[in-house]
Formats: C-alpha cells, sequence, structure tokens
C-alpha cells in the first residue's frame, strides 16, 4: 500500500513539475499576460482540471516558476562556494563579490531575467515580488554579515537598508541587459555590474567590519 501512494505521489509531483516547465516556456517565448493556461495545458498534454488541481490560478502557477528558477539559481550558488572551499579560499568579502557575480552572470541568460526580473513585475503583486526577493537575498546577504562580524557592529536600520538597497542594484542592473545585442555587449555590461558592486559594497563593508 505504501508503494502504491509513493507511486501516486511521484506522478502528481511530476505532473506539477510539467506544468511549471511548460508554463516557464511560454512565460519566456510569449509573456505572462499573452500566455493563457489554456496554452500551458495544451503543451503539457494534460486535463485543464490537473492544471487546477496543482495551481489556483495563472498567477500562483508563476510564483512557482520563480521558486523553481531561484531553486535552480541556489544550487549554482552552493555549487560556487563549495568549489572555492575546495580550492583552499577562504575569504568571507570575496565570497559574498563572487556570489554576486555569479547572480549578475545568470542574468544574462533571459531564461533567468525575464521570469524573475521582466515578467515578474506584471504577475506577481508588488508585496508578493518584494517578499519572495527579500526571501531569497536576506539569507546570503546575512549570512555573509555574520561571517564578518557585521551584523554586531552596524545598527539593524543600516543592515535592512542595505539588503533592500542591494536587491534594487541588482534588480535594475541586470534589467540593462535586454538592451544588449550581442554576447560581447552582455559580457562587457555585466563587467561593469560587477565593478559598480565593488565600488559600492567595499567602502561600506570596510566601514563596519570587525
Amino acid at each position: 500500500m505504501s508503494k502504491h501512494k509513493g507511486s501516486n505521489k511521484e506522478m502528481a509531483d511530476n505532473t506539477r513539475q510539467k506544468f511549471i516547465d511548460k508554463a516557464h516556456d511560454r512565460f519566456i517565448t510569449e509573456g505572462y499576460v499573452a500566455t493563457s493556461t489554456n496554452d500551458i495545458v495544451r503543451d503539457a498534454e494534460m486535463a485543464r482540471g490537473a492544471l487546477y488541481h496543482h495551481f489556483k490560478n495563472k498567477e500562483e502557477l508563476f510564483a512557482a516558476v520563480v521558486a523553481d528558477k531561484i531553486k535552480s539559481m541556489s544550487a549554482l550558488m552552493d555549487a560556487g562556494l563549495k568549489k572555492r572551499v575546495c580550492c583552499g579560499v577562504d575569504d568571507p568579502q570575496e565570497d559574498f563579490l563572487s556570489t554576486l557575480d555569479l547572480i549578475v552572470d545568470l542574468f544574462k541568460d533571459p531564461a533567468y531575467r525575464r521570469i524573475i526580473v521582466i515578467e515578474s513585475l506584471v504577475a506577481l503583486p508588488h508585496a508578493i515580488r518584494r517578499q519572495t526577493m527579500q526571501d531569497y537575498y536576506r539569507p546570503i546577504c546575512l549570512n555573509f554579515l555574520e561571517r564578518i562580524n557585521m551584523t554586531k557592529s552596524a545598527p539593524e536600520s543600516v543592515i535592512n537598508a542595505f539588503i533592500i538597497g542591494l536587491i534594487g542594484f541588482l534588480a535594475e542592473s541586470v534589467r540593462s541587459f535586454e538592451y544588449t545585442m550581442s554576447e560581447e555587449e552582455s559580457t562587457a555590461q555585466a563587467e561593469s555590474i560587477k565593478a559598480a558592486l565593488r565600488l559600492i559594497l567595499i567602502p561600506f563593508i570596510t566601514q563596519y567590519r570587525k
């Protein structure tokens, strides 16, 4: 009996993921507004009722697509940090800057940029979008700040402003990739963003680092 239940759960999980994958592709190529749930059901070759069994509406499905992309980003960043550890690198500041570099590079990919930065503006209410980004970036920032004891030396209001400002800077900066016309332009723009992050962050970190 337990095996049968497990199989049913696996089938349900696979169906849910299939809807997420097909919605992801549609949202990238057609955009959130132009994509209908009928399009996604047809692409997935599933019954319409199956979609609404897992997601109550298109907004909830989009939020699941965002969560899936963020999960993918997190896995890549974890792999990057593990690689630095294996190479014997132990520098919290460089770990943090390298993580931000990876985020910038990932957003060169339209699959990340259009879902998380572009389409989310029309797909999700501001409060949900803001909370989603806070839930993702805040632990990354706090982990770094704790490693350099900055959470003890900087006021909480300053730390909160730092995290909110960093999220805003990243979101607006990577949006600029939409206007690059070639891989060379995108690469040059990414390096400019990384340099700007260092100009902003290193003096700030130095001021509070203990």
